[in-house]
């Protein structure tokens, strides 16, 4: 519940709630379907892969410097959260390929998202 109250102070500065649900929803779609497709025959439950695909989410707002006031945040839960989360998926038994798979597919998908919306801008800007 940390995690997902840390990140949520970061993304809501530039996400609206359509945005964060789409994403979140998303990236927890798409990190269930990489665990599935690594491990098919075990059964994983939880929504730490969504969780995960926010802060991939965040990473991407870093990237095009979207954030202006809440960075401590991100880097806090990337360091507190995100990083021992998956070095101790490779040695307990924990679901590490949801949770890859939602900081890439969050990621990835605010890569688009932040770069389509960037576009958009400078097309409409006279």
């Amino acid at each position: 519940m940390f995690a997902l109250f840390l990140i949520e102070l970061a993304v809501s500065e530039k996400l609206t709630q359509t945005e964060h649900i789409v994403f979140y929803l998303l990236t927890g779609f798409l990190s269930n379907f990489i665990s599935l497709f690594f491990s098919p025959f075990s059964i994983s439950v939880g929504a730490s892969g969504a969780i995960m695909g926010l802060y991939g989410v965040s990473l991407s707002m870093l990237f095009f410097k979207e954030f202006k006031k809440i960075k401590s945040a991100v880097f806090i839960g990337l360091l507190s959260i995100v990083l021992p989360t998956i070095l101790l998926g490779f040695f307990t038994n924990a679901n590490n390929a949801a949770h890859i798979g939602g900081l890439l597919s969050g990621f990835l998908g605010g890569l688009l998202y932040f770069f389509s919306k960037k576009e958009l801008k400078k097309e409409f800007e006279v």
